[in-house]
């Protein structure tokens, strides 16, 4: 249903225009004033790491960068706190400063620290709210983060994977449940509820498991029970809404009408695309053939109705963007394509691409505002450098690979 195509470019062209818009984006970033009221994430260091700056610019971004740490730091969350920092350190690590070797020594030291620390972290369980959990603030992000670095070992991630796992043991997901977030305006209908999106919810735990099975292979079977029970609670959790899309509310216990009324978000954050993909890496890991069906069934669903007029937002920057906008959805289909081989996701990848390249050039002047990987310019950027070939490593951050 895509009517907003724009047209594409050849893939050098569109290589040698990223890298160009990334310097630029990345030297609007170094030069705004410092403020710890912007948003911050490891997305800039990402986005230079792909980017392959100068030495100069690259050392007055990674400044500029470390300057604007949230103060204090969450001291888990990838996307605001501690975490975020060891992931932009080691994507500096690597990006090609003059005292590389310095900075992979205190990427190691703050990394291992980090870890070390999450043995007395305290996570509730059952949660109190998001940060005991969930993707983007809590415990599924910390592992997620961390599967890519080949120097870390399983044992020193089991304080993280022991919890995840000890939240999944009871058949309705009890353990999933926040208790301590009704006095929040933004998550107090999560109250008592399953969130069912990968930012927030289930489906980030599910990512987080199935990405260190693949990654270490562990004998405990907990693990994979574990896995398997979250990922069958959440394909009972759909419902089919009136675009003929297999969805799923933001909530559990959502007493929706069959069919239900279609959803606007429909992205990486919450829907059909980013779920089905995390069911279908389940289904890969634990070789359930039924759960991978399940998910490319569900996702050739979303691709063959994706309609950008109504699932994607008016603003600019969250219609690019890779959490509610057309980049999130294109590293989804891009994800299917390459790792299960999955011929409808093309035509899906291919569209969102287009609604992407045509407007890279107005990315840069995003970088002012918002900076991020998650919500943000720099995730645009790097998202294209991955379709085009480039790293994928720090797609695991976000529950891709």
């Amino acid at each position: 249903m895509l009517t907003e195509t724009g047209a594409a470019l050849p893939p050098q062209e569109t290589h040698d225009s990223a890298a160009r818009l990334a310097r630029e984006a990345l030297h609007l970033f170094a030069a705004t004033p410092q403020s710890r009221d912007m948003p911050w994430d490891p997305g800039p260091m990402v986005l230079a790491d792909h980017a392959r700056l100068e030495a100069g610019q690259l050392e007055t971004t990674s400044a500029a960068w470390l300057e604007r740490i949230p103060a204090p730091p969450g001291p888990f969350s990838v996307f605001a706190g501690h975490a975020g920092l060891v992931m932009g350190l080691w994507h500096l690590s690597r990006a090609g400063l003059p005292d590389q070797a310095v900075m992979k020594r205190t990427h190691a030291r703050l990394r291992d620290e980090l870890l070390l620390a999450s043995r007395r972290a305290g996570w509730a369980r059952p949660v109190r709210d998001w940060y005991d959990y969930d993707l983007v603030t809590g415990p599924a992000g910390l592992l997620l983060s961390m599967l890519p670095d080949g120097a870390v070992e399983a044992e020193q991630l089991a304080p993280v994977v022991a919890h995840l796992v000890g939240l999944l043991e009871a058949e309705d997901l009890a353990g999933l449940r926040p208790d301590g977030c009704g006095a929040d305006a933004q998550r107090r209908w999560n109250l008592g509820r399953v969130n069912l999106g990968l930012a927030h919810g289930v489906p980030g735990v599910i990512a987080a498991l199935s990405g260190y099975i693949r990654r270490y292979a562990p004998e405990d079977e907990r693990v994979y029970m574990a896995l398997e029970r979250a990922t069958g609670w959440l394909i009972a959790q759909a419902h089919r809404d009136r675009r003929g899309l297999t969805t799923w509310a933001p909530g559990s216990e959502a007493g929706l009408p069959d069919p239900a009324p279609a959803s606007h978000r429909e992205a990486w954050c919450y829907g059909a695309p980013a779920n089905a993909w995390v069911i279908w890496e389940a289904g890969d890991v634990l070789d359930r053939p039924a759960f991978r069906s399940f998910a490319l069934e569900t996702f050739h669903a979303y691709a063959s109705r994706f309609d950008p007029a109504f699932h994607l937002d008016r603003d600019p920057l969250e219609r690019l963007a890779i959490c509610h906008g057309a980049a999130g959805i294109m590293l989804i289909a891009d994800a299917f394509v390459r790792h299960a081989g999955f011929a409808p996701a093309e035509a899906l990848r291919g569209a969102t691409r287009e609604l992407v390249e045509p407007r890279l050039g107005d990315v840069p002047a995003m970088m002012v505002a918002n900076p991020t990987m998650l919500s943000g310019a720099s995730g645009i950027l790097s998202a294209i450098f991955t379709i085009q070939g480039g790293r994928r490593d720090w797609l695991s951050a976000l529950g891709l690979r």
